[in-house]
């Protein structure tokens, strides 16, 4: 379902029918400013925002879970008798967990991006509608800055996804090729 429509049926149904939450803003106009008034005003942006994300996140890990489990580690585990929790947590889930981590590391920067949509219906302050704005008003250096800004939250992101990823999966280097050119010389 597209972004805009489901902030405008959550404003509708939280804000207007049930006045559980604000419909937009950071703040409340007029109260004394607090965590919990912030907290309030960012629950709809956030969880329109990453719906879409976990949707795709949970079919990208069903689908990494269902090609780990066909493997013969998994048959393996099964015939020393371990219990069906613990073959699927502790073998099938972890080896079904790197592709995940990675991608879910990637898509980080698109949640700080990529909200366009969700802050203009909210009237929420980022950059998306900064870049917006930008946009509108043909102020190109503000385009530029989120851009560059942008494009060092990708980099930034994926280096810190490299570095978690080696340290989660101990068979993986940071060096890359370059280190296991090095190994294979020493071990030569």
């Amino acid at each position: 379902m597209p972004v805009f429509w489901l902030a405008l049926v959550s404003i509708y149904v939280f804000s207007l029918k049930l006045g559980l939450l604000p419909s937009g803003g950071r703040e409340t106009i007029g109260a004394p400013p607090g965590f919990l008034d912030h907290l309030r005003h960012l629950v709809l942006p956030a969880c329109v925002l990453s719906i879409g994300f976990l949707a795709s996140w949970s079919r990208y890990t069903r689908a990494q879970l269902l090609g780990a489990i066909r493997g013969d580690f998994v048959r393996t585990a099964r015939a020393k008798g371990l219990s069906e929790a613990a073959v699927i947590w502790k073998h099938a889930f972890r080896n079904a967990a790197l592709p995940v981590f990675a991608v879910v590391v990637m898509q980080i920067p698109a949640l700080f991006t990529g909200a366009v949509i969700t802050e203009t219906v909210f009237s929420w302050p980022g950059m998306g509608r900064l870049f917006y704005e930008g946009l509108a008003r043909h102020d190109y250096p503000r385009v530029l800055g989120v851009v560059v800004i942008s494009s060092f939250l990708i980099i930034v992101f994926n280096a810190i996804g490299d570095l978690l990823y080696a340290a989660v999966d101990p068979r993986i280097s940071p060096g890359g090729a370059a280190g296991a050119v090095e190994t294979s010389a020493e071990d030569a």
